[in-house]
């Protein structure tokens, strides 16, 4: 971490603003906002997530060449959004990522999942039994397919086991996190720990 900070702090990437192409400009704030989440400051991830998304719709940008970058904009986003507790701004992000417009299939089908896996983001963090239905959705779509990667799914599984244990519904919270300890094999130790964890607690509950 003290690496990357002399990196981040170092006199070039001050004169990012004179950058005329639209990918350096872009990677900056995308390595910032990275670095940023590492480090655990919220608004400052924020911060680099709202540049990304602002500066590709002010030079109209939102096209094939940059679509990738303007979804995992608004994605990471609402993550932050959420991490700061703006429960509203983080649903209108998850709203305007949904609607993002899209060429062909394939990119429909990826929007969809990004979609998904903020949504399960979202309803960790603010959880309300009136979004029951949206947690249901959601697990059918990232328990069910196969375009998800093993670990990454995982991650989102537990997730949505925290949203069902935060309404009290440990039932359910269990069999979700059984699909976690049934495939250890294919996540990382944290959240395989993390399962573990839940899980005793929601049996002392």
């Amino acid at each position: 971490m003290q690496e990357l900070e002399k990196l981040s702090n170092n006199p070039l990437l001050s004169e990012y603003n004179e950058f005329t192409a639209l990918e350096p400009i872009l990677g900056y704030h995308n390595i910032c906002r990275a670095y940023e989440t590492l480090k655990g400051n919220a608004p400052k991830a924020y911060y680099h997530s709202m540049q990304i998304t602002g500066i590709i719709e002010s030079r109209n940008k939102i096209n094939k060449n940059f679509i990738g970058r303007y979804v995992r904009g608004i994605l990471n986003a609402a993550k932050c959004s959420a991490d700061l507790g703006k429960k509203d701004e983080s649903w209108q992000l998850l709203e305007k990522l949904k609607a993002t417009p899209v060429d062909n299939m394939g990119d429909a089908e990826w929007l969809e999942l990004s979609y998904v896996s903020g949504l399960i983001y979202y309803l960790k963090a603010f959880p309300d039994p009136d979004r029951t239905e949206l947690a249901k959705y959601a697990e059918e779509k990232i328990i069910n397919p196969t375009l998800f990667s093993g670990a990454f799914k995982l991650i989102c599984i537990l997730d949505i086991a925290i949203f069902y244990f935060s309404l009290k519904n440990f039932h359910h919270s269990l069999d979700l996190l059984d699909i976690i300890i049934n495939k250890k094999t294919e996540g990382s130790k944290v959240v395989y720990v993390h399962t573990r964890l839940l899980q005793i607690v929601i049996h002392y509950e």
